[in-house]
């Protein structure tokens, strides 16, 4: 006789406030805001430059300079590839502010996101 094991606990998937995921689409333009060389184009993830899984901090207050409207290939290479992601401001470390971590957007170099849904030139664009 066939028996079930339990399921196993999985942690809940971080929620995004109504209001906070509108100005992140109105951010994006429904576009994936990394754009790398695989990208597919349309954004269908969010995904956290800070996530808990990461050392974020629960119960924090959901940022707009810490979420990316990503397509489905650029957030799995995030994933896949978390040195290089941070070195592109695309995924950080507990310790560092969103919004003042620079992150490489669209394929037009560095930008400084904040929370209010505003792109600012860092670096050589400044």
């Amino acid at each position: 006789m066939l028996t079930r094991s339990p399921m196993k606990r999985t942690r809940p998937k971080p929620t995004i406030p109504a209001a906070l995921r509108r100005q992140l689409e109105a951010r994006s333009g429904g576009w994936c805001e990394a754009r790398l060389l695989f990208c597919t184009g349309r954004a269908t993830d969010t995904a956290h430059r800070n996530g808990q899984k990461m050392g974020g901090r629960p119960g924090d207050k959901p940022l707009l300079s810490n979420v990316l409207h990503l397509c489905r290939a650029c957030h799995g290479w995030c994933h896949n590839r978390p040195a290089e992601a941070k070195d592109l401001g695309l995924m950080l470390e507990e310790w560092q502010d969103p919004a003042g971590e620079p992150v490489a957007y669209q394929s037009n170099g560095f930008v400084l996101l904040d929370d209010a849904g505003g792109l600012w030139p860092w670096g050589d664009a400044a």
